[in-house]
């Protein structure tokens, strides 16, 4: 039922173009509820800018997410300006900003105590600047420092400087390539090697390092729970969705094409930068989570 509920928010975005231009007419807003009669959604269309501005509610009536869908032609609409999500508590949990249908500005996402959890930056349709993400306890663990105008908003492949924090100190950097590394440079002989030697992958600890922004354990948040996800999905399929899901999206696949659809088409993050080790150590993680 949720999933055919996330699919007519959508859905009825695109054919809301079609039905107003055949009546020469703006469709009618669009409500949707929750089995218990809460308010769930509504869609409510803008003629100052030809768009349609869509909020999202938890059970309890707080904002999930606001959005506003610009229209442009027969079944099409992209975002544009402020996209947001909320936790239930009233803070930000993620901030994006579109232009012409690209991410532009400043990015940046919040654990739920409010503290940032990273930013980010895009300027005419590419990555740019600091990159910065923080621990839960507010000290920087890693920099991406870009090449201007190299790295395609919408791209994996970066072309980046990348630094690593340890205490909020600078351990060392490597070079990324088309998103491959190259050039390791030790800034902190001593700290590095004590990293190295207690780096031993904690599938819990980077289940919530990188992943635990957009989902948890138990519940949905940004992203579905992950509770008995490893019993229901191959290991192979979890390597590909944690290290590339849009590669294995547009493969085609069922299982990825369901949940990217469920999920209002939100492109899951590329780790490819995790090397097989910690992504084990997260599948180790998810296996748990029975």
């Amino acid at each position: 039922m949720k999933m055919k509920r996330q699919l007519w928010l959508l859905l009825s975005i695109c054919l809301l173009w079609i039905c107003s231009s055949a009546s020469g007419q703006a469709e009618n807003d669009k409500i949707l509820y929750y089995p218990s009669g809460k308010l769930e959604a509504e869609r409510k269309y803008d003629k100052s800018c030809n768009c349609d501005k869509l909020t999202e509610y938890y059970e309890s009536g707080k904002i999930r997410s606001t959005a506003t869908y610009l229209r442009k032609a027969i079944l099409g609409s992209q975002l544009d300006g402020a996209h947001i999500t909320y936790f239930e508590n009233g803070i930000i949990q993620l901030y994006t900003f579109y232009k012409a249908g690209a991410l532009s500005g400043r990015i940046y996402a919040n654990f739920p105590d409010g503290k940032l959890a990273y930013e980010q930056y895009f300027a005419d349709s590419f990555k740019t600047g600091r990159w910065k993400f923080y621990n839960a306890d507010g000290r920087l663990k890693e920099e991406l420092v870009f090449d201007e105008k190299k790295t395609p908003w919408n791209s994996q492949d970066d072309d980046a400087v990348q630094m690593f924090y340890t205490e909020g100190k600078l351990i060392y950097t490597v070079k990324l390539i088309a998103g491959k590394k190259s050039n390791l440079t030790i800034i902190d002989k001593d700290l590095y090697n004590r990293v190295i030697a207690a780096a031993r992958p904690d599938g819990k600890k980077l289940f919530q390092q990188e992943c635990a922004m957009c989902h948890n354990a138990n519940v949905d948040i940004v992203g579905p729970k992950m509770q008995g996800v490893a019993a229901n999905r191959t290991r192979e399929w979890l390597v590909k969705m944690i290290t590339n899901g849009e590669a294995l999206r547009k493969s085609g696949d069922k299982a990825a094409t369901d949940l990217y659809a469920k999920w209002r088409n939100m492109e899951h993050p590329n780790f490819e930068r995790l090397d097989s080790g910690d992504v084990d150590a997260i599948i180790a993680y998810l296996n748990e989570l029975k």
